[in-house]
């Protein structure tokens, strides 16, 4: 992916964390010449990622869940929709069409090493 020149979002003070928010835009050209904007993943982007994912294949699906899956839970949603932009970070790719609508072609959802959103403490299994 090639990054165009057009990202926006706030500067950490010197020495600070960053800490994405609203206002985070980016446009990036992929390999195939399109483009779409990275921005970060809303609670109102719910219909968009099921429409996402309704789009992927039954292939797909049990690539990303280890499981057949015909539809996400409301449960699902929330958690991938629901974030902070600091224990529990979603970033998503959205080709943004002339009407003002979107189309979801990617989201990537992030954890600080340490750190877990409070939704997820205590199911993770701990090994043996």
């Amino acid at each position: 992916m090639i990054r165009a020149a057009d990202a926006s979002c706030p500067a950490p003070e010197r020495g600070g964390a960053h800490r994405f928010d609203g206002r985070y835009r980016e446009t990036a050209l992929l390999r195939d010449g399109s483009r779409v904007v990275l921005r970060l993943v809303r609670p109102d982007d719910k219909a968009l990622l099921r429409r996402g994912f309704e789009r992927l294949s039954p292939e797909s699906r049990y690539r990303r869940f280890m499981s057949a899956k015909s539809q996400l839970t409301d449960a699902e949603l929330a958690y991938l929709t629901e974030v902070d932009g600091w224990s529990h970070f979603a970033l998503g790719a959205v080709v943004e069409g002339a009407g003002g609508g979107a189309e979801g072609v990617g989201i990537r959802a992030l954890h600080p090493l340490g750190r877990r959103p409070a939704s997820r403490r205590g199911r993770r299994r701990r090994r043996r």
